[in-house]
């Protein structure tokens, strides 16, 4: 009985582990049957995106070689050269080339912009450069916008910034050559220390195992881990060949869309620095996002991606609606940027309180305004007397530029006077008092659309258009119809061909401004020079404001009638 009661009581104790094994077993299977089916939806969800970069992946397939051509030359020798250059191309490629989808990771370019490298496609194609030459870069960086982000980029790497003048300069490259750390040298010249001749050159050998060499004299380690990076602020240097064969010369002059970019940040930090902060937040968190979602394609069959993905879009579309509110600042940033780009210019003429508004549109003028007048004064306070009258022109041409008023055949023929010397095709001028110059420039100014027939009109009206010649003030004259209505940049080009002596002056002389600095208690007072009569310009300018005759009176002040 007690051998029968063992028997039962062993099998008992089998059934029951059986039991348990079939129990497990039934938890496993649910647990698969709940991965599966999340897995299903989660490759569900990227069945789309994965359907639509494989038709991108397929159509870009037989452009490959074009575009891993130009991709390699822009590296290997585009890098100096501005956007515009790089843009001009002549190989079969796609459609429009561009190097970022050629070798352009979007996690790595998100975490360069974190960095501080601005959002342009120039900027990035720059860094882009950097990451794949086999050269260690040399960035012309005059607004020192690349030595920033390289700061950033590697301060966590242990980065050691030193200048070639450095009395430390030596032992600073050789430990970061031996503990492998990056190496910013800023502030260089036209010409390298030849100390760094080896670096450049990867002149590396084995030494008992091991990558050395050779700094000036001292043979010295070579860690795989080493990065160089060198930066001068010279804003056109002129290296020489020597030089070139050893660096990937980059670019990093400031681009008008990066510059609006920072100025748009600065902008709204100052204004909404809430709304900054948070896009920049959303920055981070892209990053973070586009770096898991890379490590979820990776390893989709661990890491399911459809939550990421749902935050990238949630981020993407918050993004998108901020992106929406900065853009209303957007005309400040594009109104200091041609500041900018204006005050840059002058380096080839002469080396050397708050109002506030809740309406963004009148924010906006309060702010440009201001930008304008600060600029003005600032860059005006600087420079010589003669070279202030060419700045404020300048100034205004931009401005207008940017705003499309500008007609750009017109400006071209006040900067170049014409196509040069040509053989003059219309014979001789039609007066004596017309120059063989004047008239050549005259026929070329016809070229213009808004000046077209100018020079046969001239010919048929002499003596019309030789009051406009002889006058004190010939940009104050009334021209000839068709022409009276010229205004601007139009009336300064006849001006010009006629009388270039007096196109300072034109320049300087400008109602519209002054009607509008101007106030029903505060009078225009003109000094004049002798001979000068600003009647006419007046009238002319009244029939502009569509005011009649009657609204424009003119009263002389002789003797014995200022006290009446």
């Amino acid at each position: 009985v007690t051998d029968k009661l063992q028997a039962l009581n062993d099998e008992f104790t089998k059934k029951q582990k059986e039991k348990k094994d079939l129990e497990d077993s039934i938890v496993r299977c649910e647990q698969k049957r709940d991965r599966s089916e999340r897995l299903i939806g989660g490759l569900g969800g990227e069945r789309d995106r994965w359907s639509n970069e494989a038709q991108q992946l397929s159509e870009s397939l037989e452009n490959i070689v074009g575009d891993v051509l130009i991709a390699a030359a822009i590296v290997a020798y585009l890098g100096a050269f501005t956007v515009d250059y790089r843009e001009e191309l002549g190989i079969s490629c796609s459609v429009k080339f561009v190097l970022y989808d050629t070798l352009g990771d979007p996690v790595q370019s998100r975490t360069w912009q974190l960095a501080g490298l601005p959002f342009d496609t120039f900027s990035v194609d720059n860094a882009i450069i950097v990451a794949h030459s086999r050269r260690w870069p040399l960035m012309i960086d005059p607004q020192g916008q690349a030595n920033k982000w390289v700061v950033n980029m590697e301060k966590e790497n242990g980065l050691q910034v030193v200048r070639q003048t450095d009395q430390s300069f030596t032992r600073v490259l050789e430990e970061a050559l031996q503990k492998g750390l990056p190496l910013l040298i800023e502030g260089v010249g036209e010409e390298l220390d030849p100390i760094l001749d080896p670096v450049l050159l990867r002149q590396t050998f084995k030494q008992q195992g091991v990558d050395h060499v050779r700094v000036g004299e001292v043979v010295t380690e070579y860690h795989n881990n080493f990065r160089l990076y060198i930066t001068t602020r010279l804003r056109n240097p002129h290296f020489l060949p020597q030089v070139t064969v050893k660096v990937v010369v980059l670019n990093f002059l400031i681009t008008k869309m990066g510059l609006e970019n920072q100025l748009l940040g600065l902008v709204v930090a100052h204004e909404r620095p809430q709304l900054e902060e948070r896009k920049n937040r959303l920055l981070v968190e892209s990053a973070h996002n586009r770096r898991a979602l890379q490590k979820t394609q990776e390893k989709i069959l661990e890491v399911l991606s459809q939550e990421i993905s749902a935050k990238e879009e949630v981020v993407q579309q918050t993004e998108q609606e901020i992106d929406a509110a900065r853009g209303a600042y957007k005309p400040v940033a594009i109104h200091a940027s041609v500041l900018f780009f204006c005050v840059s210019d002058m380096a080839a003429i002469e080396p050397i309180s708050s109002d506030t508004s809740d309406d963004v549109n009148s924010r906006i003028l309060l702010l440009n305004f201001y930008l304008t007048r600060a600029i003005f004064l600032s860059v005006t306070r600087s420079l010589f007397e003669r070279d202030k009258i060419l700045f404020s022109f300048m100034l205004y041409v931009r401005l207008q530029q940017a705003q499309g008023r500008v007609k750009e055949d017109v400006w071209r023929f006040l900067l170049t006077g014409g196509k040069g010397v040509l053989d003059n095709l219309h014979g001789a001028p039609p007066a004596p008092w017309l120059s063989e110059k004047a008239w050549t420039l005259l026929v070329q100014a016809a070229d213009c659309e808004s000046l077209s027939g100018v020079h046969e009109h001239l010919a048929n009206n002499v003596e019309a258009w030789e009051e406009v010649y002889i006058s004190a003030a010939p940009y104050l004259a009334n021209f000839p119809q068709p022409f009276h209505q010229l205004h601007g940049l139009d009336r300064l080009a006849l001006v010009k061909c006629i009388r270039p002596d007096k196109v300072t002056l034109a320049i300087q002389f400008d109602i519209s401004s002054s009607y509008d600095d101007s106030t029903c208690s505060t009078p225009l007072i003109f000094i004049l020079s002798p001979s000068t009569d600003p009647v006419a310009a007046l009238r002319r300018f009244a029939i502009e404001k569509e005011m009649g005759e009657e609204d424009v009176q003119v009263i002389s002040l002789g003797q014995g009638q200022v006290s009446d």
